[in-house]
């Protein structure tokens, strides 16, 4: 593939820099630039959103991740929507009709509803990391680093599923690790599962999915 060909997945630009591929994807909600995230050396996402600040984040080929998190950033209800149509064209994708109502409930624990092949669906929708402490950090200093390894990652992704176990039952769990975003693939999924079983069977969740800007990223924690 040539360099500025669209897209399949996201509709942006593919660029080419030796030896791997990133995805770019620039709109007026911001622009991001993420390597493949089944890469087996590991891979770096670069985030900026229309928020105005930037979370870039990398992982290596044995987990261990790294991230700079800087400026204001769309956490908590600020990101709700970027998270409901990410998941939505992932499960598009994935070759089901989905739709979003209008009636969701805060009262209930519902962030949002989706009629997914007609069945009607709450959505809980958590911002990763979950803890208070980052974000003040952030907030009071406009930059913030984050380190650990594989396990610290696995960690990170319990906190959030736990934080949100008790209302779980039935609703998608919508983790959002958008700043972070690095630390997402299919061995971090493993892991946790090798940790701590299904989130589903554990907690009667719907389903639980971790969310980044991207679809061709998001992935389901099963």
């Amino acid at each position: 593939m040539q360099d500025g060909v669209p897209c399949s997945n996201c509709g942006g630009r593919v660029l080419k820099a030796e030896g791997a591929v990133f995805n770019y994807t620039g709109s007026r909600i911001g622009m991001i630039v993420e390597g493949d995230p089944n890469s087996p050396t590991g891979r770096r996402v670069e985030s900026r959103p229309a928020s105005g600040g930037t979370a870039d984040s990398s992982v290596a080929a044995d987990g261990a991740f790294q991230a700079s998190l800087s400026g204001p950033l769309d956490l908590g209800r600020k990101g709700e929507r970027r998270v409901i149509k990410t998941l939505c064209n992932k499960l598009r994708e994935r070759g089901a009709d989905v739709h979003v109502e209008d009636d969701a409930r805060d009262d209930f624990g519902e962030d949002a509803i989706l009629v997914i092949d007609g069945r009607r669906t709450p959505v809980q929708i958590v911002t990763v990391p979950n803890k208070a402490p980052i974000w003040k950090d952030l907030n009071v200093n406009k930059t913030v680093t984050l380190s650990g390894d594989l396990q610290g990652a696995v960690s990170i992704l319990r906190d959030a599923v736990v934080a949100k176990s008790v209302k779980g039952k039935a609703t998608i769990l919508a983790l959002d690790v958008a700043h972070i975003g690095a630390i997402v693939n299919r061995a971090l999924v493993d892991a946790y599962l090798t940790a701590f079983g299904d989130p589903v069977a554990e907690f009667s969740f719907g389903a639980v999915w971790l969310v980044v800007p991207t679809p061709r990223s998001t992935i389901e924690l099963r």
